[in-house]
Order: structure tokens, then sequence, then C-alpha cells
């Protein structure tokens, strides 16, 4: 028997006679090479989907996990029946901030023209040389329902601050009132230093915060909590009930976007009813 039967009797049990060419056998083992290198880079990339995952599930199950940076805070939830927000602290439900003015800033600085011309001829602030109110201001806090507002309007260069509250669209005497000052004598949260800081109170109309607040609450002495409404650099317990009432005093407290406490004011004053 010739060398090729016998290798192909020993290759092929069925007694079939080898019909691949050497360049067959070639392409058959570099297709097999190919597939296996499939093969296994998917079967690496599986492995490491799921340890991936497998970790992130784990870390984030941990109850002592690292958070993620900036996250660590105060946690606001939400009362499903109410929609208020619950106090971290005490566990009551938050009284919501008051609501955005809806008009427009351009329709704020004209109606509170009249007022600012009086002002400005009547009691002219010292070093005050913003002039009048005009397009050039700004108004960055502006709070209300329908045509009643408060609002505080700033001069281009920041320096000056006009405090215009107006209960509608005609005067109503007593019940209308108008300030304008420089931006830097405007009481803030947190204040500057002093010496009885229990004893100080700020104004109820609006306060200056740290640009990083994002949410203020106060939490009264006796009452519920409640949120004021903040811009970048402002905040507002809302339109003044009684002008020149003081509030009740309790605790102020500013949070910035993570639920950190910026600072707390333990002589600061907060509104109730």
């Amino acid at each position: 028997m010739r060398i090729e039967d016998l290798l192909t009797e020993a290759a092929d049990d069925t007694g079939r006679p080898l019909r691949h060419s050497v360049d067959d056998i070639v392409r058959r083992g570099r297709r097999t090479t190919r597939t296996r290198r499939l093969a296994t880079a998917t079967a690496a990339a599986l492995t490491t989907a799921a340890v991936v995952a497998g970790v992130s599930t784990w870390v984030a199950d941990r109850p002592d996990a690292t958070q993620p940076a900036g996250s660590s805070g105060q946690t606001f939830r939400v009362d499903v029946t109410t929609g208020k927000l619950v106090d971290p602290v005490s566990g009551k439900l938050i009284e919501p901030p008051p609501s955005v003015s809806p008009l427009a800033d351009a329709e704020i600085i004209t109606r509170c023209g009249p007022s600012d011309k009086t002002w400005r001829e009547h009691m002219p602030p010292s070093g005050d040389k913003a002039g009048p109110i005009n397009s050039k201001w700004s108004v960055p806090l502006k709070t209300g329902m329908g045509d009643g507002f408060q609002a505080v309007i700033l001069s281009p260069d920041r320096t000056i601050a006009v405090t215009c509250q107006l209960k509608g669209k005609s005067p109503s005497g007593g019940d209308d009132s108008y300030r304008r000052t420089t931006l830097a004598s405007q009481p803030s949260l947190p204040p500057a230093p002093e010496a009885d800081t229990k004893s100080r109170k700020i104004s109820m109309t609006w306060s200056r915060v740290p640009e990083s607040v994002v949410r203020v609450v106060g939490r009264p002495v006796t009452g519920s909590p409640r949120e004021a409404l903040v811009t970048p650099g402002f905040a507002t317990w809302g339109i003044e009930k009684q002008p020149g009432g003081l509030p009740v005093s309790g605790k102020v407290t500013g949070y910035d976007a993570a639920g950190k406490i910026v600072f707390e004011d333990t002589g600061g004053a907060v509104p109730v009813g």
C-alpha cells in the first residue's frame, strides 16, 4: 500500500479518501485562527463588562460606599401627598418659597420710575452717582403675583440697589414702599462679624447671600420652616405684609446645590404666616 493510502486511512475513519489540497488546509487553518481570536476577544470584552458592572453595583450597594464628589449633604425629600419638601432637620414640611413675579423686568423698572424720581429729589443718598433707573439697570430678584410685586433693581456697576414694592398698578399709599441705597449696606446672610449678632434683625424684604447658595431655609422658633426665594446672590421671604414690622427670630440656613450647608445664621429673622 502506498504511503498516501496509509495517511488517508489514518485521517478518515469513514474510509473516504482525503480530498483537500495543501492550499485548502492552509486556508482552513487561517479561518480557524481568526475565529478563535474573535471568540477570545469577545469573551474578554464580556468578562471586562461583567467585572465593571459588578464592581459598580457592589460599590453602590455598600452602606459605606464613597459618594460622588460634591454629593454629600442634606437630602430634601418631597412629600408625595402635599408636594412640599421635608425638612431634614425637624422632619416638618417646609412652606414653599414665594413665587417669581410674572412681570417683565422692563415693566417693573417703568412702574418704579416715578417713585425713583421722587426719592432722588427729596432723599438723595450720599455718594449716589448712578442716576435714574432705566433699561440699563438689572432686576436680579422679583417676587409677587399679578400686578403686585417686590423687586431689587441694580445699577449697571452694581453699587446702587433699589427696593421697589408696589401692591398694584395704581399707588396705594402706605402699602407701597421704595428705597434706594448702596448694595454694600444691604443686610447679608451670613453677616459681617458683629458684637451681638443675636440681637440683629435681618430685613424681611430681601438679603444678600453667597453666590453658591441655591436654597435658604428659615426655621422660626415656632411654626413651620419656610423656604426663601433665591436667585444668584440674593434671597427674599416675599412681599412684606406689614411694612416696618419685625419678623420672628429663628435660624436661617443656606445650602449649595449639593445640599451642603454654606452658612447658618442664628441672628437672622424668619417671617411667619
